[in-house]
């Protein structure tokens, strides 16, 4: 896999124009009713029935930074097999250091595509990051497909605005921070909605987390969230506040036909569902048996109010292998705290320094035991 390199004129975080002399001029591929071409990949054409693919993530903040408007679909080709390191820290300038610019959403109708077709197995992979993923606007019609965010430890990938947005086939692994996705409906604006499709979670990690409403995978804050047909596997917390792969707050959560697979958390279940919303859930849902104390199986309303599963097994076909890069994590509670009684687990947990709480530790002696 190819390393994208980043422009080397300097930049900032959101300046109001955005040029370089040592990059083309960027037009991404309007809508067309023209079949897509491949053009070879020495000097540019930019016709709006063409497709060139992108080896830098600043051109697609170039391109939308100058935009005049943003009434027409704007389509932007991230080339196969190309891994986007994105800037790790920014300056006392604003200005990124040591990378590429992240996806910085401000204007509607634009999708993002890993190659023409947009399929995650053509392997374009952001990596590392301050943040990979920032929509902090109204947007409507947007869209990311194909694409894996990976080795993201330091801030959430967020979507505080109103509007629509879909993440579609996309790849979220190997991330350690609180929230690889936090959704929030910004403060008396229009509704967000957010829809996950054909998607995979795995091997995240929270360790531990000073914050409220805080989750592994996913916090949604007031707006409408709808998954589908998505693998969570392997995500973990060893946070016993925190432990939780979907965290719903006050928001409206729609779960159809995913699988949750192999997580490992400490706490109450692997979506825990907080506030006046309800969870609906839609059939062929599956969880796997969990290998570490919870509350319940699936979805945690509160106190002995769970929702179960409906399937015995994943619907979902096996996902595709990690990424080479990718290193499986490691569960320092596993094998540590499997007591079959109550009072010595909670004393183990309590040594370990995962609960302050012990009498929090409420254990379902079966799960234990797996």
């Amino acid at each position: 896999m190819r390393m994208a390199s980043s422009l080397s004129s300097q930049y900032t975080s959101l300046p109001p124009s955005y040029t370089s002399s040592t990059s083309p001029t960027f037009s991404p591929t309007l809508e067309s009713s023209h079949e897509p071409t491949h053009k070879p990949s020495g000097t540019p054409s930019f016709a709006t029935n063409a497709v060139q693919c992108l080896t830098s993530l600043d051109l697609i903040y170039q391109a939308e930074a100058n935009l005049d408007s943003d009434d027409k679909l704007r389509t932007y080709i991230l080339c196969a097999d190309t891994t986007f390191q994105v800037a790790s820290s920014w300056s006392t300038s604003d200005t990124p250091v040591n990378g590429q610019i992240p996806l910085i959403i401000s204007n509607s109708n634009i999708h993002i595509l890993c190659g023409t077709d947009g399929k995650s197995n053509n392997r374009c992979v952001l990596e590392g990051g301050k943040y990979q993923l920032s929509i902090t606007k109204h947007v409507s019609n947007v869209l990311f497909q194909g694409i894996t965010f990976r080795d993201n430890r330091d801030k959430s990938n967020e979507i505080e605005a109103g509007g629509d947005v879909t993440i579609r086939d996309c790849i979220f692994e190997a991330n350690a921070i609180e929230d690889v996705l936090l959704l929030k409906k910004a403060p008396g604006g229009q509704n967000l909605v957010v829809k996950v499709e054909n998607s995979i979670f795995r091997d995240n990690s929270l360790v531990r987390s000073h914050h409220d409403n805080v989750a592994v995978v996913i916090v949604n804050v007031d707006a409408k969230l709808v998954v589908s047909n998505t693998l969570f596997e392997n995500n973990y917390a060893t946070d016993a506040e925190k432990g939780h792969v979907i965290f719903n707050v006050d928001g409206e959560l729609v779960l159809t036909g995913n699988c949750f697979n192999h997580n490992r958390f400490l706490r109450r279940a692997p979506v825990y569902n907080k506030g006046d919303m309800d969870t609906k859930l839609s059939h062929s849902n599956y969880a796997s048996p969990p290998v570490t104390p919870v509350y319940c199986f699936f979805v945690y309303h509160g106190w002995s109010d769970c929702d179960s599963a409906d399937l015995d097994h994943c619907p979902l076909a096996p996902s595709p292998a990690p990424s080479p890069t990718t290193s499986q994590p490691t569960y320092p509670f596993q094998a540590a705290c499997t007591a079959n009684d109550q009072s010595s687990f909670n004393m183990c947990m309590d040594s370990l320094n995962y609960g302050t709480y012990p009498k929090d530790w409420r254990l379902d002696l079966q799960a234990a035991a797996n």
